[in-house]
């Protein structure tokens, strides 16, 4: 059944690819129009398709863009851009619709200081609490971005490669334009010797060549990302790609658990970045994105360390204090570090819900929150190559911690049917216990003949817990006191093995993956306003996979295919239950092909991948936030498929990305 899809997928594809070669062509300058108005604009210009969108949906969204012998098809994702959109195409109707549903959005301008608009740059809108991220996006070609955000209030920070990153607080709405300066550097000279590509498109993804460029001296990896296209890095370190959510990070083929180590690489040892969107067989079916990290070989011999220290204020002053040391020789590498660390949090919360059932209950809760974490670990590392082409490693990491928090002045206004029916004085205390973190992993890296052999083996173990204390005082309704406790313990351990070997004009590459995790949860409330929950969710899931990829001259093509079979089995209070249990067998197909011609290159691929939902989206356990707002997962959730098809286009510095996901099993109830 599934082959019989795929071919009428085929056999759809090459249909629309012969429509579009005798379909209608349009040709339109857009200067500051109206997306509602562009698209009516190309709907009066084409015979062969009805465009349908809701007009208010995407007024506040403009075009500044010149539209050449283009399909309307071909015409509409050209103005949509970065913009949160899609298109789906029915038949000859054509629907374009917002992707992020929301009544507010930060709309501006990005220029330099000649007033002249700046194209690709990254916009990012982080909470002004935590400096979390909000919602992103990048500006057109007239410089204008327009990022819908619930957020009354956020910091926009801006950046583009060449430009000062600059950050504004504004309230959301117009906020008229963001002046970029340029970063100046002194030279006493300048010597060209050659000019160089720094981005260009490799069998996987977008290349950034890191060693020849400005940005090898612009201090850590982390500090990097940050300049990355597409990439955006949060204040605590947080790293997403626009549109794929949180990448998967590889140093030297080695995955990063731990984003500390990307503040610990430093700038001028890494060779390039490489940013892979559509990622192929190799990669678990979850995964939307892969950042790749390629260092240069450390020269030298000798003992070599590092200490640093960082103040933070948030509510309360913080801190960490860093240290580390290596030993190297020819062949052997052995690393050691020790850190600590107390971080303050806050966060001033007005909350607001609406209950509309007999009675229309509307709820507004202020909770302002102070927290304070501490924590210590210790890492130690070995590493060995026998040879330019062999390496292998081992480390092993422990972290522990506590924290505390409170919430103090937070109030419950409650109307009902528009009249206030009570008001609620609430105080809260809560305290985290992290046990022993345990992460230990072993790598091998290497070549046996013309063999490449790449293994890599974790295993984790986690403990946690929260007892919370949550005193509610009220003259209208009755006084509560709340008292919960939570208990979390999670391991996992997992292996993956890939063998490449040349055949033909193309490397061929094998492997098999296996993940084995386990977590669980108990909660409890002592008053028993909520029943007590106890959990257990054990999931393996064992994988294999193919993947060829070919070069002719400016040309790679790449295809592969991989299959996972899950197993995840669903306990509550120690009794398997058969229905939240579940059982899955999928393939997921890739392909790709990547062009590179001077500073152009183009990058079309096709994926095929898998969304599962969390393991705290499957708690069974209910935790109690007041009196009339409960929260809790759903055991019985199923994943979806996802097809990804994905249009990267590069320019030097400059990149574009245009995709569609089609999702052929929703995940439902």
């Amino acid at each position: 059944m599934k082959r019989l899809r795929y071919v009428i997928l085929l056999v759809g594809l090459m249909s629309i690819s012969l429509h579009s070669a005798y379909a209608q062509r349009i040709t339109h300058n857009f200067r500051n129009t109206s997306m509602s108005e562009a698209l009516t604009v190309l709907a009066k210009s084409t015979k062969d398709y009805h465009i349908n969108f809701i007009y208010d949906e995407l007024e506040d969204f403009t075009v500044t863009t010149d539209v050449v012998k283009r399909t309307a098809p071909d015409a509409i994702r050209q103005i949509i851009g970065f913009y949160p959109m899609k298109m789906t195409i029915d038949g000859d109707n054509i629907f374009v619709e917002c992707t992020q549903k929301s009544s507010t959005k930060m709309i501006g301008r990005v220029v330099d200081s000649n007033n002249r608009p700046i194209d690709f740059a990254n916009v990012a809108l982080l909470n002004v609490g935590d400096s979390s991220l909000i919602n992103g996006g990048v500006t057109n070609e007239n410089g204008q971005f327009v990022i819908p955000s619930k957020a009354r209030k956020a910091i926009v920070r801006v950046s583009c490669v060449g430009y000062q990153t600059v950050f504004h607080s504004y309230n959301t709405g117009m906020i008229g334009a963001i002046v970029l300066h340029e970063n100046t550097i002194n030279l006493k000279g300048v010597k060209v010797k050659a000019m160089r590509e720094n981005i260009k498109l490799g069998q996987e993804g977008m290349i950034v060549d890191i060693e020849h460029s400005d940005l090898n001296k612009i201090g850590t990896a982390t500090d990097v990302l940050r300049e990355m296209p597409r990439v955006d890095v949060s204040s605590d370190g947080t790293v997403n790609v626009f549109a794929k959510g949180s990448p998967l990070i590889y140093i030297n083929n080695r995955q990063v658990r731990d984003l500390n180590e990307l503040h610990q690489l430093k700038s001028d040892n890494i060779k390039n970045v490489e940013i892979v969107t559509a990622p192929g067989a190799k990669y678990n079916a979850e995964v939307k994105s892969v950042i790749r990290i390629n260092t240069i070989r450390r020269q030298g011999e000798g003992w070599s360390g590092e200490n640093y220290t960082t103040t933070m204020f948030n509510k309360w002053w913080g801190g960490s204090q860093y240290m580390s040391s290596i030993y190297r020789t020819n062949k052997i590498e052995v690393f050691g570090e020790l850190w600590g660390s107390t971080t303050p949090g806050g966060e001033d919360n007005v909350l607001s819900n609406e209950i509309n059932g007999t009675k229309n209950i509307f709820i507004e809760q202020a909770a302002p929150l102070k927290y304070r974490s501490k924590g210590a670990g210790a890492k130690a590392a070995f590493a060995y190559s026998i040879d330019d082409d062999n390496t292998f490693g081992l480390s092993y990491e422990n972290q522990s911690g506590f924290g505390k928090g409170e919430m103090t002045g937070s109030y419950q206004k409650i109307m009902e049917n528009g009249k206030q029916t009570a008001f609620v004085n609430e105080a809260a205390n809560m305290s985290d216990c992290f046990s022993p973190t345990h992460n230990a992993n072993a790598y091998y890296v290497g070549k046996i003949g013309k063999l490449g052999v790449d293994f890599n083996a974790t295993y984790f173990w986690k403990k946690k817990g929260r007892t919370m204390s949550i005193k509610e005082s009220s003259a209208d309704i009755e006084s509560r006191d709340v008292h919960t406790c939570n208990r979390q313990h999670s391991d996992m351990a997992a292996a993956k093995l890939i063998l490449s070997y040349p055949v033909w004009k193309g490397t061929l590459s094998i492997g098999t993956e296996f993940t084995s995790s386990r977590i669980l949860g108990e909660y409890a409330n002592a008053e028993q306003y909520v029943a007590a929950s106890n959990t257990k969710i054990e999931e393996h899931n064992i994988a294999g996979f193919a993947e060829y990829g070919l070069k002719f001259g400016d040309i790679t093509v790449n295809a592969g295919v991989r299959y996972e079979n899950v197993k995840s089995d669903y306990y509550y209070f120690g009794e398997l239950q058969t229905e939240p249990s579940r059982r899955y067998s999928d393939w997921f197909p890739s392909a790709s092909m990547s062009w590179n011609s001077d500073k152009w290159a183009l990058q079309l691929a096709y994926t095929c991948k898998t969304q599962r939902p969390s393991y705290n989206s499957l708690r069974d356990e209910v935790q109690y936030d007041n009196r009339y707002t409960y929260e809790g997962g759903n055991p019985y959730l199923c994943p979806c498929i996802i097809n990804n098809v994905d249009l990267n286009v590069v320019y030097d510095w400059l990149s574009f990305n245009a995709g569609y996901n089609y999702i052929d099993k929703p995940m439902v109830w």
